[in-house]
């Protein structure tokens, strides 16, 4: 979240990546890759890999159930522009 309002304020752009690579970095090494936090942390970061880690935290959820399908609804058409403006309108 800090990351987006940083964005939102109009923080330089290197900055905002850097904030996004801190937060991605931090759930990689201390929460897991499983967590949501990480998926949005690197959407919004972008980058190649961002869609590969997306796949993986859908792959890693039990199909069917209900985190599957409210995850698969939510990161699904992700747009990151629609979403920071959307969280911080």
């Amino acid at each position: 979240m800090k990351c987006m309002l940083e964005e939102r304020l109009g923080y330089s752009a290197e900055r905002c990546k850097e904030c996004y690579k801190s937060v991605a970095m931090y759930y990689k090494y201390r929460l897991r890759t499983s967590n949501p936090g990480y998926v949005y942390a690197k959407l919004m970061l972008g980058g190649p890999d961002a869609e590969r880690v997306k796949k993986n935290f859908l792959a890693g959820l039990k199909p069917g159930s209900d985190d599957a399908e409210m995850w698969n609804e939510l990161l699904r058409d992700f747009d990151r522009e629609k979403y920071l403006h959307e969280m911080l309108p």
